[in-house]
């Protein structure tokens, strides 16, 4: 497979449609995997000049182009009845030149399309076979290039239609000043760039079985379906097995013989349904074959999570909680009176904070916080005069509301911080693998170069320490509260 001459007729489609660079790749993508793309946008941003141009990159290869309505009828796009064939009772459609013959077509305003050919399109697109009649025709359609300026609504009854195109990308008016004004004002041909022989297609076809994917895309798949979940955004078994294929035939056509995190990141645009879940695929996308994400709400996180603990650990120690003598935990309390006998005259004590003994009913006890029970050991041992001070004392432990409070936010503590270390681990590694990784063409920004990495690098950095120094705080106060580790 000749990848630089992919890549030369890639550049030459896209040189002069401005800003349309990812859907040319899409495109291009989409045929070499024998599967659809929709295009969403406005009228006037060249998608069907795209459609046509990556069409022409294959040497031989029909064009089908048409705009639906809800009055289209199956003649427009499946061919005339052939009258020769009625003469013989024969139902036949002439199908030369139409959506049948094509091996790319565009389909402009496809969700017009009414009841009367949409089950026809639908198993022509996924099935690639066309009823003629009696007769079942296999045909040779590679990719449609469908164009709606929104998705359909639930309940219209396209979401079979909708479904087929795995690829998805919004294709926005030009937003650069300058390659605006070289759209409108310079009259610019893309001309004749290298044309590809069809046979790459059997190429692919037959070289995707070899392509693997990395453990750590594997591994990340896994998570990317849990999180997907989680956000209640539905990708249907059949859409990940197809998008497993696109992957490999991106590594492929990039001259690699496995799929890595970078050819990941092409899921963000195979796995939205909805327009308004695209962004957050995309960072969630990122998020996790990336280790980061823009915008990572982490480092807030952990502000938050410090002013919640300060807050419990305040309310536990007495000072919002009470003072000792109102005792707010009754486990404590319990164990105050069971050992009472036990303790003799030290039972009139409360622990200070060196493990000695301060006397309970002096009039400045009242000031006191509640104690922790590690320093009551002391406190214990000190009282002990006979032989029963050998029976054990049991250990005072967290069973008030405000203890466990804290126990789950000393473990969302420990969550988040591991959360940031894996994922500055992740970045880390990509950046090495990065510098040897060859050719990810059609995943293009990688997202790892220059200024927004180091912004990437620090802001995860931060986080993370500011979340370790935060768990070591949290694991302390919890054992100086309690005398307990972590249960």
């Amino acid at each position: 497979m000749d990848i630089q001459k992919i890549h030369a007729a890639v550049t030459a489609v896209s040189q002069d449609l401005g800003e349309r660079d990812i859907a040319v790749r899409l495109t291009i993508l989409a045929i070499l995997s024998g599967e659809h793309i929709l295009l969403l946008g406005p009228p006037g941003t060249a998608k069907s000049m795209l459609a046509r141009r990556v069409c022409n990159l294959f040497k031989g290869f029909n064009y089908f182009e048409y705009l639906l309505t809800r009055f289209t009828v199956p003649e427009e796009l499946f061919g005339p009845l052939s009258l020769t064939a009625l003469q013989q009772d024969r139902f036949h459609r002439k199908t030369q030149g139409y959506l049948p013959a094509a091996d790319v077509a565009f389909l402009d305003e496809i969700f017009k399309a009414n009841s009367s050919i949409l089950n026809t399109l639908l198993t022509l697109i996924n099935e690639r076979i066309f009823h003629n009649g009696m007769e079942r025709v296999n045909v040779s359609l590679r990719t449609v290039v469908g164009a709606s300026n929104e998705v359909p609504a639930e309940g219209e009854g396209l979401d079979a239609l909708y479904d087929r195109f795995l690829l998805r990308y919004v294709v926005e008016p030009i937003n650069s000043d300058q390659a605006f004004l070289d759209k409108i004002l310079r009259d610019q041909d893309a001309g004749q760039g290298p044309v590809l022989d069809p046979d790459i297609l059997w190429e692919v076809d037959e070289a995707i079985p070899g392509i693997i994917l990395k453990p750590e895309v594997e591994e990340g798949v896994l998570k990317l379906r849990s999180v997907l979940r989680t956000k209640d955004i539905y990708v249907s078994d059949r859409r990940w097995k197809k998008a497993m294929r696109v992957l490999r035939v991106a590594a492929l056509a990039s001259g690699r013989e496995a799929v890595d995190r970078f050819d990941a990141l092409l899921l963000a645009h195979m796995l939205w349904s909805r327009p308004e879940h695209r962004a957050e695929v995309d960072a969630v996308v990122r998020s996790v074959f990336l280790g980061t994400q823009e915008e990572d709400p982490r480092p807030q996180q952990v502000a938050a999570l410090s002013a919640r603990l300060k807050d419990l650990k305040d309310e536990i120690s007495g000072a919002t909680a009470g003072r000792r003598a109102t005792c707010p935990n009754d486990r404590v309390c319990q164990n105050f009176q069971e050992d009472r006998d036990l303790l003799g005259g030290c039972a009139r004590f409360v622990p200070n904070n060196q493990g000695g003994c301060m006397n309970f009913l002096a009039d400045n006890a009242q000031e006191r916080p509640w104690f922790a029970p590690a320093r009551s050991q002391a406190m214990y041992t000190f009282g002990r005069t006979n032989d029963n001070a050998k029976q054990e004392i049991k250990r005072w432990v967290c069973t008030t509301e405000p203890c466990k409070r804290l126990q789950e936010v000393v473990l969302e503590i420990q969550q988040l911080t591991a959360g940031l270390r894996d994922d500055l681990e992740t970045l880390n590694h990509a950046l090495m693998e990065d510098k040897d990784a060859g050719t990810h063409f059609f995943t293009m920004d990688t997202g790892l170069d220059g200024a927004s990495t180091q912004v990437r690098q620090h802001s995860l950095s931060t986080a993370l320490a500011g979340a370790e120094a935060l768990q070591a705080k949290a694991v302390r106060i919890y054992q100086q509260l309690f005398g307990e580790p972590l249960p």
